[in-house]
């Protein structure tokens, strides 16, 4: 299990556009998809990129969004993966979105498993990690999105002042749209209701 120093990690290209606003991501579920494991992506070569998903990143891009992924994967810290694992799918991700034409400008990643009583104000739904990107990018989160498939994925940017939350319906989102829509707790100034990410543009 890894010890709370070794639960976080961000990773953010010395290219990333900075002093601007952000698309964040949230990645299982919301950018790729498993032939099928349901609750957690274990192999590398299985996984495929969510529909439109380069098309939508590219958009973004052109349109100056900083790329960042924000993700829980308590597998970590629960002991049967590590972030060598992590690290593969990311590899994987990175070459099906740059077939695609498409580059992610840095992930961040929380690896507490709350379960086995780790805690910490990174894991979603809070806004650790998000804050930690926009610290070093110094984003404008005002103007940014959080597009996920969960309600903890809103619930994290509400809380960390992202303008726009866009919940998706793939991965978990079809189970989760109904705590969505009865959400009442703070919500981004903007809160849409989408298919999947290649409904979303700037």
């Amino acid at each position: 299990m890894p010890a709370p120093s070794d639960a976080h990690r961000i990773q953010i290209r010395e290219t990333a556009p900075r002093g601007g606003p952000a698309l964040f991501l949230d990645r299982d579920g919301t950018l790729i998809g498993e032939r099928w494991e349901p609750d957690y992506l274990a192999d590398p070569e299985g996984i495929v990129l969510v529909p439109g998903t380069a098309e939508t990143l590219i958009r973004f891009r052109d349109a100056g969004y900083a790329l960042i992924v924000v993700t829980n994967q308590a597998r970590i810290g629960r002991g049967p993966s590590g972030w060598e694992e992590y690290d593969a799918l990311s590899r994987r991700l990175d070459a099906l979105l740059a077939d695609a034409g498409a580059v992610l400008d840095g992930d961040v990643a929380c690896g507490h498993a709350p379960e086995l009583g780790q805690s910490c104000d990174w894991r979603k739904p809070e806004p650790g990690m998000i804050l930690a990107a926009a610290n070093t990018l110094d984003l404008d989160l005002g103007r940014s999105i959080f597009v996920g498939d969960k309600l903890s994925d809103m619930e994290a940017a509400a809380k960390a002042g992202v303008g726009t939350g866009a919940h998706v319906l793939t991965g978990h989102g079809q189970r989760e749209r109904p705590l969505v829509t009865s959400w009442e707790g703070p919500k981004p100034r903007r809160l849409l209701l989408l298919d999947s990410i290649a409904d979303l543009s700037p």
